[in-house]
């Protein structure tokens, strides 16, 4: 068996699609409290090896996290893109239809918090830009 590190990349492709393959097998015949208890205890791992993070390793996470999810949009069509949104929307929608009223107001609340410190951040010029468009 080759290292990882000694790997060629066709060697690497294929390891990557073979576990590919078996996950994708796997999770096929799961159970529906299976994968509530896996995505649970995945949640967990997630949380405890987050909260022990420290400031620096956070924010290169962070970084790292926001290169990945633009190089994924980046590929997106336009089709793809519709739909993300859609569902998006629809999952929105179908979240705040079930808030209480306190809930709600907490909520818009902090979205109000959240754009005030958005809004701070801005330069004089780039506002203007964006409401002279």
């Amino acid at each position: 068996m080759t290292l990882r590190s000694q790997e060629s990349i066709a060697e690497r492709e294929v390891r990557l699609s073979a576990d590919r393959e078996r996950h994708a097998l796997s999770r096929e015949s799961e159970t529906l409290t299976e994968r509530e208890s896996r995505l649970s205890s995945q949640r967990t791992r997630t949380m405890t090896l987050r909260s022990q993070e420290s400031i620096v390793e956070r924010e290169v996470r962070m970084s790292a996290d926001r290169e990945r999810h633009a190089l994924s949009r980046e590929s997106e069509t336009f089709t793809e893109r519709e739909s993300r949104l859609s569902s998006q929307r629809t999952r929105t929608m179908t979240l705040r239809s079930q808030e209480s009223v306190a809930d709600r107001e907490v909520r818009l609340s902090a979205d109000r918090e959240r754009h005030a410190l958005s809004r701070e951040s801005e330069s004089l010029t780039k506002r203007r830009t964006i409401t002279n468009s």
